[in-house]
């Protein structure tokens, strides 16, 4: 129930999001202060445009990206459709679809994310709570591999129940130790109540054994004081990429890296020279007044997930600025007036460089990387560019200059 109404608002507001931290973790120095570097980045912006026919879309929320050797593909799934469409960046071209059934033995339901392990082995959790593995004809070869509950360890033992998010905390399957992760989040709990902010958010599901287990991040101690809560700022952004676990709070400037082969934290307060850098908290009693968790969410900043790029050794983080003029007395705020900022860092999270992105030009909540640099759809919902008969990325391409 908790799970569905937390997935329902629109990501055309800004992709809602939960506050956590990481306790009791073997880590490394953890400065209070970002570091930051003055070196020169020179960069290039690159155009990749796809031409549709009626059937495909501009746009889609829900994705994912299979990188081979020679080319990167992009899958979407078209929810008008009900399948997997797949397209070619590296070409610039569409591929084929993979149709995805809704009755019989191969139904799936409408994922919540998937993630392509292969091209004939699609792991995709579905709004019903299955995990289901699928291959390239849409065929289920495998159904139901994650159980719908279960106790978690930590204080109160509390039911969990699993949730990916195709920006949050995107579906992750790990070949080398064969096991998926998920956000878990209580059953038990709603969220202005400082119960549902005490289990670990993240676990990690042995496809082999069965087994779960908690990696003990956890929401902070500001979460769990009685009479208040962050509004929309709910979701935990979480990043799996090989053995890096990169994971943030969208009310915060601070990024952290937890390396799964080493058990060494790297965490880094990079602040941002463009906006605030702190979230004001709300009165619990404001929960089911909708209209005021979204002016608060567009009056202060939003800090969205951090992604690494392999191919350049760099991070990268967006956020979104706070609204520059909060005055309610003129009515309810939008997000015209907000503008959205791309940090730069290198591999030990040192700040580089912070861009200010195209006013309402992006979905800056989706980006990804690939060889060829950071791709950023070019489907912001006030782009009056944005065309349906292409699907559009602006790919950012980043060198570090050599120093004198």
């Amino acid at each position: 129930m908790y799970g569905i109404f937390k997935m329902s608002l629109s990501s055309k507001i800004g992709q809602f999001a939960r506050f956590f931290i990481l306790i009791s973790l073997v880590s490394c120095k953890n400065d209070a202060e970002q570091k930051s570097l003055i070196k020169s980045i020179a960069y290039t912006v690159d155009t990749v445009r796809i031409n549709l026919d009626k059937n495909q879309l501009y746009d889609y929320p829900r994705f994912s990206v299979f990188k081979t050797d020679s080319i990167d593909y992009f899958y979407g799934y078209n929810q008008s459709l009900h399948r997997l469409d797949i397209f070619s960046l590296t070409e610039g071209e569409f591929i084929n679809s993979i149709p995805l059934n809704t009755d019989g033995p191969n139904a799936v339901d409408s994922p919540f994310d998937f993630f392509i392990y292969q091209p004939d082995s699609i792991f995709l959790y579905g709004r019903n709570y299955s995990l289901d593995i699928i291959n390239d004809q849409g065929v289920v070869v495998a159904k139901e591999l994650l159980p719908l509950s279960r106790n978690s360890s930590g204080v109160g033992k509390q039911k969990v129940g699993y949730l990916s998010h195709s920006v949050h905390f995107k579906l992750y399957v790990d070949s080398a130790s064969n096991s998926v992760f998920f956000h878990s989040y209580s059953m038990e709990s709603i969220l202005n109540k400082s119960v549902y902010y005490e289990v670990p958010i993240l676990a990690e599901l042995n496809l082999q054994t069965g087994k779960v287990k908690d990696y003990p991040f956890h929401f902070p101690d500001s979460y769990l004081l009685d009479g208040e809560y962050l509004g929309e700022y709910m979701n935990p952004n979480i990043v799996l990429s090989d053995s890096l676990i990169i994971f943030s709070f969208p009310n915060s400037p601070v990024v952290n890296v937890y390396d799964r082969k080493s058990g060494k934290l790297i965490s880094r307060t990079i602040e941002s020279g463009f906006s605030i850098n702190t979230v004001k908290s709300l009165p619990s009693e404001t929960y089911s007044e909708i209209h005021l968790r979204l002016n608060h969410l567009i009056e202060n900043p939003y800090f969205y997930h951090t992604v690494f790029d392999p191919y350049r050794n760099l991070f990268y983080r967006t956020h979104r600025g706070e609204h520059p003029n909060p005055d309610l007395s003129l009515g309810n705020l939008n997000f015209s007036q907000t503008k959205d900022y791309l940090t730069v860092m290198d591999h030990s999270l040192n700040l580089l460089q912070e861009i200010e992105l195209p006013a309402h030009k992006y979905d800056a909540l989706s980006f990804f990387v690939t060889k060829d640099g950071l791709y950023f759809p070019y489907t912001h919902y006030l782009n009056e560019d944005v065309t349906e008969d292409k699907l559009e990325f602006h790919v950012y391409k980043f060198q570090i200059a050599n120093e004198d």
